[in-house]
């Protein structure tokens, strides 16, 4: 079986983080969204995957490269417009047709197992598999009606729920996909609406099957998603430290200081990963940060935050909270003990009195 990565989308609702890159590649715990479903695949055995790329395919290219990271191959597949999620399905169809192959969304963080997806796939016969999650507001997601072990009908965002199990963006499509998507039409958006073309599969008589998952997930196309997820991938993490600690910090036993990384007189609260060559001086960190590689942050305070790569942060005494800073950004600030919340683009350059 194969992988294919949906990641054409602009990240429109990620500015000012998306200005200057994908917005696929912005960190969780100090690793890319993206990278997450790589290895998610990987561990399920499926070491060919293919990405659907829009205006950005040469950063994808220069991060992702042939997938020897990962010993998986990856293979870049052009969608030149932004049509819809049917329509970046469809720009595979010259190397998927004949096959059978996972499809997850790019911004999306899912922690249910892809190979019991595939198996309970498998074990079912169904011809295409969703995965869907319970959700207390069903107006805010794709939704699927169920009968029995089908699904009977698919409807985005509906104003009054017949249930409340959401579409949570991974799938298992069989090739029949492609020719539902060459018999629907734009929604009313303008675009070709996945949900739209697995209806055509079932109006066909197809069997779509679901697998209903009990593990978290998030969407992590807007700031405070990706705050949140921060939040939740933090909360696994070992301790382990392969940098430097010194003049009696003090570290929880749940903080990740990677190699080259140095603290020094500082207070580093459990769920907490400190990026390789990154310097923590005279900092209290924590809970539910991350701080990026090669990023300085001195005599500040900071907790649940995302703090990218090669920041410098000095004198942040009234602290930052609920924060993200993007990468390369300077910030010295002197005033007040109050705490702030900021969400920063890259390079950005504040300084305080």
């Amino acid at each position: 079986m194969k992988g294919l990565i949906l990641c054409g989308g602009r990240g429109t609702r990620l500015r000012p983080f998306t200005y200057a890159g994908a917005k696929h590649f912005l960190p969780v715990a100090n690793k890319p969204v993206v990278y997450y479903i790589i290895e998610a695949l990987k561990r399920a055995g499926i070491e060919d995957i293919y990405v659907v790329v829009g205006e950005r395919e040469k950063e994808f290219r220069l991060k992702l490269g042939d997938g020897d990271k990962w010993c998986v191959s990856i293979e870049y597949i052009r969608q030149h417009s932004p049509l819809g999620l049917a329509h970046a399905v469809m720009s595979a169809e010259g190397r998927l047709r004949g096959e059978t192959f996972v499809t997850v969304l790019g911004d999306n963080l899912i922690m249910h197992s892809i190979r019991d997806l595939v198996e309970h796939h498998i074990a079912t016969g169904a011809q295409s598999t969703i995965l869907l999650s319970p959700v207390e507001d069903p107006r805010r997601f794709g939704m699927a009606t169920l009968k029995g072990r089908r699904i009977t009908g698919l409807v985005e965002k509906p104003e009054r729920p017949a249930g409340n199990n959401a579409i949570v963006g991974m799938y298992v499509l069989s090739s029949i996909i492609f020719d539902a998507i060459k018999k629907i039409k734009p929604s009313a958006r303008g675009e070709l609406e996945l949900t739209d073309a697995i209806m055509e599969m079932i109006r066909e008589g197809y069997l779509v099957g679901y697998k209903v998952t009990g593990e978290w997930w998030s969407d992590v196309g807007r700031p405070e998603d990706l705050l949140a997820a921060n939040q939740r991938i933090l909360k696994g993490i070992k301790g382990i430290t392969e940098g430097s600690i010194i003049s009696n910090s003090i570290v929880g036993e749940k903080v990740m200081v990677e190699k080259g990384a140095l603290v020094k007189n500082s207070v580093i609260e459990d769920f907490v990963v400190i990026g390789e060559k990154a310097v923590v001086k005279g900092a209290h960190i924590g809970p539910y940060t991350s701080i990026g590689d090669g990023s300085s942050v001195t005599d500040t305070n900071i907790k649940n935050s995302i703090i990218m790569k090669n920041c410098v942060l000095e004198g942040m005494h009234r602290g930052l909270d609920m924060s993200i800073i993007g990468e390369g950004s300077i910030i010295t600030e002197s005033m007040g003990k109050e705490t702030t919340s900021m969400w920063i683009g890259r390079d950005s350059i504040i300084k305080g009195q």
